[in-house]
């Protein structure tokens, strides 16, 4: 081939190429999220377990027989006592049989009147009997010095024989030995009454101590809590020092949680939290407490205790249930078949159901319920009199139950249910609800902890790889539209507020329910430019 038919061939390809088409680009691969509205607050919540505040075994001060002591799970009310002043009584825990103190404190107050009795009248010795004494002494040995000087005076002149004088100067050496006793007895009666204003002091100490003693008879909870274990029951002896219950402050009450090394080192004393209860209907507030100094060996997380107040809830009803206006009761019990030694006995509890009026004796039941039935909390009661005739014979049970003797119980059947503590001005036919209150949170409990004071609303959220950031509050997302038969990424962009749990949270009108937001190659994507969707997940996944 000569050299123009090769120009030629080389010329008719170049024209050829200039007049063909460049092929589209392939859309970019990418997977999307689709955006849905979530509730943030179940990633961030921790599961924390309730421990009690503040616990403690109770002893008594003063050993004895223990005559009365308060049943597992009671609440009391905590005694205060301020520079030995009681402000508040607080609840008896226990109590102790007084009469040996009793005797004791008796003792101690006629050792206080006999000692201040000696004491007096020593005082009178000193100040009337002794003074006169030595006045006495005084005058004698003046008299018989007087009578020596003379009968010294007449023997030089032989008046008198020397045995006289000999007499005279024995009388004034008696004398003068007996003003010295006078003198000797104020002092030592001194000294006797020093010794018994010490007496009394320590009479009166004694006393003291005796009346202390009788008063820690009773003991009281020391704080406003719940009894957790009874370990002595009525009719026991306790030791002193010896526990009888352990005590448990419900109120308020502590979340301890386990908390990575990053999540401890951000939390401080006093933070804001949030607990929410079983379905998280229900939310308490509370604080930071506590912080672990050390992390765990084993786990290598930190204890952190939260604080909260506690709730003692006794409705079970919702605002406006007309059940929440009828008067409650907390216990209920029946006619009970008691075994003595005289034989058996129906008897029902004295003090709490039995009752009195005109026309006798009678307790409340309602017919329609056995002990042996299911009464739940909001249980509603429909109590009517039964007359009763009560005997003789009680029995007490434990301290707790004052059981009085039933010579006749009418037409009563057994197992009824019998209100106690039914309200002095209640009505015959009457309604009463059972509700036993309880506590909102107990120890041993589990709960979900938010570490902040205020949850997050649930609404439109995207992770965070799914947010080009711009600056400090804006950022950008590309989500796919539809273009004819094609899909194009469209750029667009968004405030940027404080991220929760590794999510932001969305505020654009450009983004609804349901857009698919892309979270591939965010850096190279374009606005416009042709995607597939390779893979889509939802939010969470």
């Amino acid at each position: 081939m000569n050299r123009l038919s090769l120009a030629c061939l080389v010329a008719l390809a170049a024209c050829s190429s200039k007049s063909a088409p460049d092929p589209p680009p392939a859309p970019r691969p990418v997977a999307v999220v689709e955006m849905q509205e979530i509730d943030p607050v179940e990633s961030l919540l921790l599961t924390g377990s309730v421990e009690s505040w503040k616990e403690q075994d109770i002893s008594a001060e003063v050993g004895g027989v223990v005559r009365y002591v308060v049943e597992p799970g009671t609440d009391l009310e905590g005694r205060w006592e301020e520079d030995g002043e009681v402000k508040v009584e607080g609840d008896v825990l226990a109590r102790i049989d007084p009469r040996e103190f009793e005797i004791a404190e008796a003792r101690a107050a006629a050792s206080v009147e006999v000692t201040k009795e000696q004491l007096h009248t020593a005082n009178l010795e000193l100040s009337q009997v002794l003074p006169a004494n030595l006045k006495a002494a005084q005058a004698d040995q003046e008299r018989s010095q007087a009578e020596y000087d003379r009968y010294v005076q007449a023997s030089r002149t032989n008046a008198v024989a020397e045995l006289d004088v000999i007499r005279a100067k024995a009388e004034r050496d008696g004398q003068a030995a007996r003003y010295a006793q006078a003198l000797a007895a104020i002092e030592t009666k001194k000294a006797e009454i020093k010794s018994l204003e010490a007496s009394v002091g320590e009479a009166e100490q004694a006393l003291r101590q005796a009346n202390y003693d009788l008063e820690r008879c009773e003991v009281f909870a020391p704080f406003t809590c719940q009894v957790s274990e009874v370990f002595i029951e009525a009719g026991g002896f306790a030791n002193r020092s010896q526990a009888i219950a352990h005590l448990v402050m419900m109120n308020p009450i502590k979340v301890d949680l386990a908390v990575s090394s990053d999540m401890a080192q951000q939390m401080r004393r006093g933070d804001a939290v949030r607990i929410y209860l079983a379905g998280g209907a229900r939310t308490l507030r509370g604080r930071v407490y506590d912080k672990a100094t050390a992390a765990d060996p084993e786990t290598r997380a930190f204890r952190v205790s939260v604080i909260t107040g506690n709730q003692r809830l006794a409705d079970p009803f919702d605002e406006g249930d007309p059940r929440r206006e009828l008067p409650r009761i907390e216990q209920f019990m029946t006619v009970l078949e008691v075994e003595t030694p005289s034989g058996s006995m129906k008897a029902v509890e004295a003090r709490r159901a039995l009752r009195q009026d005109a026309g006798g004796y009678f307790i409340w039941v309602d017919r329609r319920y056995s002990v042996g039935d299911s009464v739940p909390d909001g249980t509603v009661l429909e109590l009517h009199k039964a007359r009763v005739t009560p005997g003789e014979r009680r029995i007490s049970l434990q301290g707790i139950y004052l059981m009085r003797e039933l010579t006749d119980v009418g037409e009563l059947q057994d197992g009824v249910v019998v209100g106690l503590d039914v309200p002095d001005a209640f009505e015959d036919g009457g309604k009463v609800m059972v509700a036993r209150p309880q506590w909102t949170l107990r120890p041993g409990q589990l709960v979900s902890v938010l570490l902040s004071g205020r949850a997050p609303k649930p609404g439109l959220y995207l992770p965070m790889k799914a947010i080009l950031p711009i600056d400090d509050s804006h950022g950008a997302v590309f989500v796919v539209e539809a273009d004819g038969d094609a899909h194009v990424a469209r750029r667009i962009e968004i405030p940027l507020a404080d991220q929760v749990a590794g999510y932001w949270p969305v505020q654009s009108e450009h983004l609804q329910p349901g857009a698919k937001v892309i979270i591939d190659y965010l850096h190279f994507l374009q606005d416009g430019e042709p995607v597939s969707v390779t893979k889509s997940t939802g939010i969470r996944q």
